[in-house]
């Protein structure tokens, strides 16, 4: 009987132990559980945080390329529509020279009027003696 009673208590102390062991079981395994869900919906998160940068930088990069390829566009319509340098100096220097001709034309023509000038009063000059010489003839 003394044995029995010892092995009935061992038996309650075990089924205890077991008790506790297996509440213990149970809550370390909601613990790890609540944080595989817990670390889970961070996972998630993070990956959908990252897709939604990744996709604004995706279109940040396309506007960039459109913006590269219509300034890319606009020099090159500069480039066509430019003169180069060399043709813009010697334009320069056809106008120059034309505008020297010019001027040298017009002073010559300058002279070449008081010339005419000179030349006509000269004669106006010697007709109004022939007049007076003829009217004191008369």
């Amino acid at each position: 009987r003394g044995a029995r009673e010892q092995l009935r208590e061992e038996l309650k102390r075990t089924e205890q132990e077991n008790k506790t062991l297996r509440e213990t079981v149970r809550s370390e395994r909601e613990l790890l559980e609540r944080t595989m869900r817990e670390h889970s919906a961070a996972m998630s998160e993070s990956l959908e945080q990252r897709k939604r940068v990744e996709s604004a930088a995706a279109k940040r990069e396309d506007a960039l390329g459109r913006r590269a390829q219509h300034a890319e566009r606009e020099l090159e319509d500069l480039r066509a529509a430019s003169v180069p340098e060399s043709h813009l100096r010697q334009a320069r220097e056809e106008g120059r020279r034309d505008h020297e001709e010019l001027v040298d034309a017009l002073r010559k023509q300058r002279e070449e009027a008081r010339r005419s000038d000179e030349h006509y009063a000269a004669v106006i000059q010697r007709l109004e003696l022939r007049a007076a010489e003829c009217e004191g003839e008369l």
